[in-house]
């Protein structure tokens, strides 16, 4: 899945103090993920670790993750569990690759487009 997302909101704070990241779509990827539900609670990813911490009876590491949305409502436990999805492979086109695949290295790298032992050299002592 991808989402591109523009929000508008300015980011919160966080309990401790600590300004919150870039707010953006969250995918929730489980079989017991509720079908169809979109939450509209604020979450954040100190919500990733209330939500272990709720599940294994552990304690809050800290503020934040001690009040933080622990995505209990987007799942249901007591549903038959999901089949997975079947997901399609397309291969990418060769300009999308930023490693050559056949050569293992970085296309962009200065040292790309010499032969091996040219490339050992610079690796090891810098342009020549």
């Amino acid at each position: 899945m991808a989402h591109c997302a523009y929000d508008q909101v300015r980011p919160g704070t966080n309990p401790d103090g600590t300004a919150e990241g870039p707010r953006s779509p969250l995918d929730t990827v489980s079989p017991f993920a509720k079908p169809g539900f979109t939450g509209t609670s604020a979450a954040s990813c100190a919500g990733i670790l209330s939500f272990a911490e709720h599940n294994c009876g552990l304690s809050p590491l800290g503020p934040n993750d001690d009040q933080a949305y622990p995505f209990i409502s987007a799942f249901n436990f007591h549903q038959t569990p999901l089949r997975p999805v079947h997901v399609i492979y397309r291969k990418w086109p060769r300009g999308a690759y930023h490693v050559d695949p056949a050569e293992g290295r970085d296309e962009t790298d200065p040292g790309a487009g010499q032969d091996a032992a040219s490339l050992v050299r610079w690796r090891s002592s810098g342009p020549t």
